[in-house]
């Protein structure tokens, strides 16, 4: 039925598990019941879960599909068609996918509109990740560059010239981004400066990255599996592990746990990954211990809380600060003012003389009119 690819959900209680000839199932991994199970009949490309366990959505032949925990197919996307690859953004409700016409669709499943659509006009993609710190989703190409993607934007917000090859792979971790191309290297850049900070040779193909909470990095090479920490400061080699006699088609570390998932070709193996997952769990944001009701409280809480599209920007870190630039202009601006105003009660001030001068003028002439009056009348008398 393979090969597998797997998807946890967000709080990793549950696993999603998808072979590309039909086979679809969902897993509780605590207790290790399957709560649906089911074949398709069709190929199967991409799947991902939404908010929660409830839903989750699965690419097959030609249209997306929306199914539920109990396997009832929900809904039918017809308006998108071979889609290779999808990503929801959890705050925003929105589900993107990636396909064979080089479409990026952005669409919302809380109201079931599509939100944009942006051509990228590089051909089919496959490879597309999200950058969970703001949301902006990351495509690699065949041309070697890998593109920044914001639905209020029409173009890409940023194109970099990775490799010159194909890529292969990519990862993304807060500002971080990690690179893969056929030519078996992988590159690390710094996304707020968006420059490259080194180059690395493997032995192999890079298929398959992934990112644990606490940045250990994952590699899956054909049929080996390879784990390092620091990667992005000071790299070390952590865990090694070879699959003889298979192919991993997908990786996916388990959110809280010690735990990383292969998708093989015949089967799905886990492996312990030790520090890999988050110690602390913050019950009031994903719960893997939550209850059926407070799964039904924190889908209408996110759903109160759902953040309009307008909201996903590139530079996050930059909302709420202050531009010195303008601070400057504006306190040239005020300079400027305080000196007009000043001259403005200069000129007032002259004005005023001014007028009060006229009129001493005036008072004066007519008094003297007056007199020459009175002196004419007497002379007229005598």
């Amino acid at each position: 039925m393979g090969p597998y690819s797997c998807t946890y959900t967000r709080n990793g209680k549950y696993l999603l598990m998808t072979g590309v000839k039909g086979h679809v199932s969902l897993i509780d991994t605590h207790n290790l019941e399957s709560l649906c199970e089911f074949q398709v009949d069709e190929m199967i490309r991409c799947n991902t879960t939404l908010h929660n366990y409830k839903l989750f959505a699965v690419s097959q032949k030609k249209y997306m599909y929306i199914y539920d925990n109990t396997g009832m197919e929900i809904n039918c996307i017809k308006d998108i068609l071979y889609t290779y690859n999808m990503v929801f953004l959890p705050y925003h409700f929105l589900l993107t996918s990636i396909g064979e016409f080089g479409e990026l669709v952005y669409q919302d499943i809380s109201v079931g509109n599509i939100v944009t659509r942006k051509k990228t006009k590089r051909g089919p993609c496959s490879i597309m990740k999200q950058n969970k710190k703001d949301a902006i989703i990351y495509l690699g190409h065949k041309n070697g560059h890998v593109t920044l993607w914001s639905p209020n934007i029409d173009k890409s917000i940023c194109d970099i010239f990775c490799h010159h090859t194909p890529i292969s792979s990519i990862g993304v971790h807060e500002n971080y981004l990690i690179t893969a191309s056929v030519d078996s290297t992988y590159k690390l850049w710094d996304i707020r400066k968006m420059e490259y900070i080194k180059s690395y040779k493997s032995h192999n193909i890079i298929n398959n990255i992934d990112i644990s909470d606490t940045s250990l990095v994952a590699f899956s090479m054909n049929t080996h599996f390879r784990t390092y920490k620091n990667l992005f400061t000071n790299p070390q080699l952590y865990i090694t592990h070879n699959i003889y006699g298979d192919q991993i088609n997908s990786i996916s570390f388990q959110p809280f746990e010690d735990i990383c998932s292969l998708g093989l070709k015949h089967s799905i193996k886990t492996l312990l990954v030790p520090g890999a997952g988050i110690a602390n769990i913050d019950t009031f944001f994903n719960n893997p211990y939550e209850t059926k009701k407070q799964v039904r409280e924190n889908e209408v809480k996110l759903l109160l809380d759902k953040l309009p599209a307008d909201t996903i920007k590139f530079n996050t870190d930059q909302i709420g600060n202050i531009n010195p630039y303008l601070i400057n202009h504006n306190e040239q601006k005020n300079d400027t003012n305080v000196y007009n105003k000043n001259n403005m009660k200069k000129k007032n001030k002259k004005n005023k003389k001014n007028i009060k001068n006229k009129k001493n003028l005036k008072n004066n002439k007519n008094e003297e009119n007056i007199n020459r009056m009175h002196k004419q009348s007497e002379h007229e008398t005598d």
